[in-house]
């Protein structure tokens, strides 16, 4: 056997297992930052989406506020979510009131991150 071989090819795995460690440490960190921002990002629209649906509540749509109201309280399927979705942007490009536009285009966000999570085709082209 060739001791000459043996030093380098030991440094070489403890250079391995130090990257690997390293590379452990980092993961970690990530997961728990994602963690905090994903209960953060809960909380904050727990505590707002209620206010947006109140906003955007009309008397003139019904089947809007129908669809806003189930969105905050149950699950909903791919194709009211997409209904939704439809409504929401048709009243921030109908609307000119700048709180209900602005309410609707939050709204329309989560609705479109829901969408996404759940592997649906996109809404619109």
């Amino acid at each position: 056997m060739d001791w000459s071989t043996v030093g380098p090819a030991i440094a070489a795995i403890v250079a391995v297992i130090g990257l690997a460690g390293t590379f452990y440490k980092m993961m970690n960190s990530m997961t728990c930052r994602v963690t905090t921002l994903e209960a953060e990002s809960r909380l904050f629209w727990t505590v707002l989406q209620p206010h947006l649906a109140q906003i955007i509540h009309s008397p003139n749509h019904p089947r809007r506020d129908y669809l806003v109201d189930r969105f905050n309280e149950t699950e909903m399927s791919n194709a009211e979510l997409t209904e939704l979705a439809g409504l929401l942007d048709l009243n921030i490009k109908e609307n000119c009131d700048t709180a209900k536009r602005l309410a609707s285009a939050l709204l329309l966000g989560r609705v479109e991150a829901t969408l996404l999570k759940r592997g649906a085709p996109r809404w619109r082209n």
